[in-house]
């Protein structure tokens, strides 16, 4: 919860044994709680909605709330932009930047491509 209030996003990167490492991040950590809220549960179970709520002190006082019925593409529908920086965010682990474009580009072509060697071959190069 830490990396996604200060960065924006969670990604694979925020996993690594630096970043957790991170004193100022560190910090951050140390100042969040989490409380289960009885009522979201209830509409899990009720609705099979993945509920959450956030609520942020600043600084200064003031209050910040974001609330969510599901995670983005669980429930409901990510756009295209989306959806291609989350799959360079996880592809890219495991093949370099170039590979990876050109893989997520195949793959949204996939419907009309006469052949998957393409393909095929970018899912072989993946790297260790």
């Amino acid at each position: 919860m830490a990396v996604a209030l200060r960065d924006g996003t969670v990604s694979p990167a925020s996993f690594t044994s630096e970043l957790i490492a991170d004193a100022d991040l560190r910090i951050l950590m140390s100042r969040i709680q989490v409380r289960q809220d009885p009522a979201l549960t209830v509409r899990h179970r009720q609705h099979r909605e993945f509920p959450a709520e956030i609520t942020v002190t600043l600084s200064d006082g003031s209050m910040r709330h974001l609330a969510a019925t599901h995670a983005p593409g669980q429930g409901g529908t990510m756009s295209r932009e989306q959806l291609n920086t989350k799959f360079d965010s996880m592809a890219t682990t495991v093949l370099y930047a170039e590979q990876a474009h050109s893989l997520r580009d195949q793959l949204w072509g996939l419907e009309q491509a006469s052949n998957l060697s393409g393909v095929a071959a970018l899912l072989r190069a993946f790297r260790a």
